[in-house]
């Protein structure tokens, strides 16, 4: 009986066992939450990595260019989170108890009473407990930095493809087909650049022909083609 604490120590020792246990759960939380940012990111980032790989591939899928600099802003936003993830899991080493620690307790301190043996348990906790503390407060702050910069990252990437799709809605005419260079495919050029030739070669629809070849559709065409032009050059030469 005369084991039992009679004052409150086991109180005590009871509430800083669990703030020590709260501090590790928090660590492992903190972690793991940091992975999921590296997946999510390296997903997304693999994702914009092939749509520019298409849009270089593919002259006909042309980008606004605010679009690209959205893109290429998320980009560095996702990398950023990514490394700031990737730092959170850096391993770092936590106060604990050494082995040699432990021996000369048992050594040295073996005859305390039950009161000083907890005492002496409490304090090495709270050590333990405000490295812990330091550590996970700064693993934190790494892991808000890299869950706002994954964040603007997506809400930048939404603002490319919502300016994208706004640039493709803006340059629909009135009958409904496309001005731009937005998903032009090259039959669609080359049945335009014919039609073009042949009123090229027919002098009175020269003032059409000229309209036509300032149309963006046939800007987006040219896109790589200057010579697409040769039907005014036919024209030219026949003046």
């Amino acid at each position: 009986m005369s084991d039992l604490p009679t004052d409150a120590s086991e109180v005590y020792g009871g509430y800083i066992q669990d703030e020590f246990d709260r501090q590790l759960a928090r660590k492992a939380s903190v972690e793991q939450r940091a992975l999921s940012v590296i997946t999510t990111s390296g997903v997304l980032v693999t994702l914009l990595s092939g749509l520019a790989a298409l849009s270089g591939a593919h002259q006909t899928l042309v980008l606004p260019s605010a679009s690209k600099l959205l893109l290429l802003c998320s980009l560095g936003l996702f990398v950023v989170a990514i490394v700031s993830s990737l730092a959170i899991n850096v391993p770092r080493v936590y106060t604990h108890v050494t082995p040699g620690g432990l021996l000369d307790a048992v050594n040295n301190r073996w005859g305390d009473t039950p009161t000083e043996a907890r005492k002496t348990v409490a304090e090495t906790q709270i050590t333990a407990i405000a490295a812990a503390s330091k550590l996970n407060t700064g693993k934190g702050k790494l892991l808000f930095g890299a869950i706002a910069s994954e964040l603007c990252a997506v809400v930048l990437v939404a603002a490319a493809i919502g300016v994208s799709l706004y640039n493709q809605n803006s340059s629909q005419g009135s009958d409904g087909k496309t001005n731009t260079g937005s998903l032009l495919l090259p039959t669609d050029c080359a049945v335009y650049f014919t039609e073009l030739d042949k009123l090229a070669d027919d002098e009175p629809n020269i003032g059409q022909w000229l309209a036509m070849s300032h149309d963006p559709t046939a800007k987006a065409c040219r896109v790589g083609k200057p010579a697409t032009l040769k039907g005014l050059v036919t024209y030219l030469g026949k003046r």
